[in-house]
């Protein structure tokens, strides 16, 4: 597993979503990892831009309860229910 750790009320601390996928996916790809890998997140901005950048590499979206309408999102960010 991969935790790709941000927060969206401090976006100083992570680079951007879309830097941050490419990053991890550059790395998953060097080493040939992608069907060995599950990339997971709170942040659904991390997920979203890791679909759109290695749709081969496998996703888990993290929730607490009361957080998000999981369900919606998880459609929004394009996942397969």
């Amino acid at each position: 597993n991969i935790a790709l750790k941000s927060n969206p009320r401090r976006p100083e601390q992570t680079p951007p979503a879309a830097e941050f996928a490419r990053m991890v996916a550059d790395a998953v790809h060097a080493r040939k990892l992608a069907d060995r890998v599950n990339v997971q997140s709170f942040d659904f901005r991390n997920l979203t831009a890791m679909k759109g950048i290695a749709p081969d590499i496998r996703m888990a979206a993290l929730f607490e309860p009361g957080g998000h309408d999981v369900v919606n999102e998880a459609l929004a960010a394009g996942a397969v229910i």
